[in-house]
């Protein structure tokens, strides 16, 4: 299967280059921002329910929040889980 596609893309010359070098990086650019935000969000998640700040009880949505919005997304979670 990654041969045929690599062969389709190819295919067209330099175009073909281009088109996944530009692909290539822009998925370098995507990933390395959600692995960073998702790395520092629940490092201080982490922390924060570990040092007993605030209590922290984990779940999935807490973990999407974490992944999208990193530390300003644990920061709301932190008011929010203090609060309700």
């Amino acid at each position: 299967m990654i041969h045929s596609i690599f062969n389709s893309v190819m295919g067209f010359g330099i175009t073909g280059i281009l088109v996944a070098i530009i692909g290539f990086w822009l998925f370098g650019r995507f990933v390395k921002g959600i692995i960073t935000n998702i790395v520092l969000g629940g490092v201080l998640y982490l922390f924060l329910d570990w040092f007993h700040i605030c209590k922290m009880n984990w779940s999935s949505m807490d973990g999407i929040i974490v992944a999208l919005a990193g530390i300003p997304g644990t920061i709301i979670l932190a008011i929010a889980h203090s609060l309700f």
